[in-house]
């Protein structure tokens, strides 16, 4: 019997073994308040109900709160805070108001904070409110001498001027810039400026000879399919970056494509 008939008939034979054996499937088990999971091979409780061991129990929701955004926990409502398995009312002091989290204060704009109270800010002649709304700045033409604010020198002011020129017009052109360019762009940057000492070896010294290469190698390749791509460019930028990242400094590279991805958006 040469080989391929050998072959055939030994897989013949397994065939009709299995064929021999019943076939056997396993249901999935699913709890009370549980649903099969996203995979489809696994099950997770339903929302308003947190896993306990092989059961779903409910959440325990205390007043003033509210399911959390997985669906599985709690949180306090606006105006509360957690403590302990309570949500306690917020004291706003006076000039305050809730922060970006809904669960603290802040004090307004042209107020800063001094413990646990909001002091009015004084503002001297020639000085005006911060962007945050919480600092002073000087006016401009005016820099700040100890607590004052003092007119600048005419040299001072043609440098102030020519720094402010040359700020709009690196503006102008990164705003021609498409966002993959962006992107690409602010990678490399990055790349540029990882440290990659102390070296700890001599194999480490010539990888870290090519990083810088091949970091912009990765932001090249997310900026091609950053191109490519109609919708979801920016993810696709990051996506394609990292995995063109090399294995020296792995972690530095894969920053750098998520830098180039948040400027992309």
């Amino acid at each position: 019997m040469t080989l391929n008939k050998k072959y055939i008939f030994v897989l013949i034979s397994f065939c009709i073994l299995c064929l021999g054996f019943p076939q056997y499937s396993t249901a999935q088990q699913i709890p009370e308040h549980a649903q099969l999971d996203y995979m489809g091979h696994g099950w997770m409780c339903q929302s308003g109900f947190y896993q306990s061991g092989q059961s779903c129990l409910a959440v325990k929701i205390p007043p003033h709160a509210q399911l959390d955004y997985t669906g599985h926990g709690w949180m306090c409502q606006n105006g509360f805070f957690q403590q302990g398995n309570e949500c306690r009312a917020l004291q706003l002091p006076q000039n305050a108001q809730l922060d970006y989290t809904g669960h603290g204060w802040m004090c307004q704009p042209g107020y800063s904070q001094n413990g646990g109270a909001c002091q009015k800010i004084i503002i001297p002649p020639n000085a005006q409110l911060d962007a945050t709304g919480h600092n002073l700045q000087c006016v401009v033409g005016f820099k700040y001498n100890g607590t004052e604010c003092v007119k600048i020198s005419p040299a001072e002011a043609q440098a102030q001027q020519q720094l402010q020129a040359a700020i709009m017009r690196r503006l102008m052109v990164e705003a021609s810039y498409s966002p993959c360019e962006r992107a690409y762009r602010k990678c490399t940057s990055e790349c540029s400026s990882v440290s990659l000492y102390p070296i700890e070896n001599s194999d480490e010294e010539d990888e870290a000879h090519n990083f810088a290469s091949q970091c912009d190698d990765a932001c090249r390749r997310g900026r091609r399919w950053c191109d490519d791509e109609s919708t979801d460019r920016c993810y696709e930028f990051k996506r394609a970056c990292r995995n063109e990242c090399p294995s020296f400094h792995n972690a530095d590279c894969k920053d750098a494509c998520h830098a180039g991805e948040r400027v992309c958006e």
